[in-house]
């Protein structure tokens, strides 16, 4: 079941990429201007994540976590950590070697006992980097999403206790708008305040909690025999126009669309539309499941191509040399995702929930679940 979501991650994944490639494309594509505001706001693919992570984790690991117990505690801590750890290790070491005062290129032993001996480098290896008001982006800017989901994971097993109390479709649906509304008044009340910034933890917060609360909805089964084949392509329509729309407004964007992604998200989830079967198609399916890899090296990716093949090199050649050097950045971004899911990613993934469930008492035996990163495709 709901390997469609799985698919979605690739998309939300490249639309994050496209946001940080969008100066290279205006610069080699200038005709593509009607897809820049598409470019522009595709930092709000983190925010779906944000939303889907909220879904799967409820639909994975509330049964276990609904009542307190220490060692099923640590053992989803454990399972979390094994998840999103190995490649953002692996991603900050190559950061301690390029990230330097001047460029890729020169870099000396000095250079980067500096750059590891600094805070910044420090809160990073902890993942509480993006624990802040706007986070830390002096490495691998893109992982302070990481750090936000750990801080949502630290505190999903308190969430569940309140989850598993749910009883009715109403709660659930109450529990939804207020996670919706939470987030939306906290921005409207920070920007009033004159703040900047993006608020990081207001957004995990709201929109973990809405996915959390739009699993409850979905088990409930509300709305089930509408036209999702009609209702899902139309809410995949409308979260993207409106995050572009909402873009024009500000930093508020992702929250004000958060409610468009949920309805995506739950219509894919029901499985009853031609999109939610495309992307449970195999190519789709491995997509979503190489997309960490993606999001957690395109800036690597990106530094090298601007070190070593900067697109503005390339401003006065012609279209077909220019397009070139686009596929060539994509080629690299495909092959860096690829590579860290099959040789860092799922190797790093097994031994550390080994290790975990070494660690961990199991009583009862271990418990059949499914990972969040690829639900509906195996059980983990």
């Amino acid at each position: 079941m709901l390997s469609a979501l799985t698919g979605l991650r690739a998309f939300a994944a490249a639309w994050v990429v496209l946001y940080h490639f969008r100066a290279d494309i205006k610069l080699l594509m200038p005709r593509s201007e009607p897809v820049w505001p598409l470019m522009d706001s595709g930092y709000a693919g983190v925010d779906v994540f944000f939303v889907l992570s909220g879904f799967i984790i409820t639909y994975t690991y509330l049964e276990q976590l609904k009542e307190p117990g220490r060692a099923t505690t640590m053992r989803f801590l454990g399972f979390r950590l094994a998840r999103i750890y190995p490649v953002h290790l692996f991603t900050l070491a190559v950061f301690a070697v390029i990230v330097t005062p001047g460029s890729i290129t020169g870099v000396g032993p000095a250079d980067i006992w500096r750059n590891i001996a600094s805070t910044d480098f420090v809160r990073q290896l902890v993942l509480i980097h993006g624990w802040g008001w706007d986070g830390n982006r002096a490495w691998n800017y893109p992982a302070w999403s990481i750090s936000s989901e750990w801080m949502a994971y630290l505190a999903f097993p308190a969430v569940a206790l309140m989850l598993g109390r749910v009883r009715t479709l109403a709660t659930a649906g109450a529990g939804l708008i207020a996670a919706h509304a939470f987030n939306i008044a906290s921005f409207l009340l920070i920007a009033r305040l004159g703040q900047e910034g993006d608020i990081i933890g207001v957004r995990i917060v709201g929109e973990f909690l809405a996915g959390c609360f739009l699993l409850l909805v979905w088990r409930r089964g509300w709305a089930a025999d509408a036209r999702w084949d009609r209702i899902t392509p139309a809410f995949a329509i409308a979260s993207v126009v409106g995050t572009v729309a909402a873009n024009e407004i500000g930093s508020i964007a992702p929250v004000l669309a958060a409610p468009l992604y949920c309805g995506l998200i739950y219509g894919l989830a029901l499985e009853r539309d031609v999109l939610s079967r495309w992307l449970s198609l195999r190519w789709a399916v491995y997509a979503g499941e190489a997309s960490y890899g993606l999001y957690m090296t395109h800036a690597v990716v990106q530094r090298f191509v601007w070190e070593y093949l900067p697109s503005g090199d390339y401003l006065g050649s012609n279209i077909v040399v220019r397009g070139g050097v686009l596929l060539l950045y994509a080629l690299l971004l495909a092959v860096a995702a690829v590579a860290t899911y099959e040789a860092i990613e799922k190797p790093a993934r097994v031994l550390v929930r080994k290790l975990t469930l070494s660690v961990v008492a199991k009583p009862g035996g271990e418990p059949s679940v499914v990972d969040a990163a690829t639900a509906g495709t195996r059980q983990a």
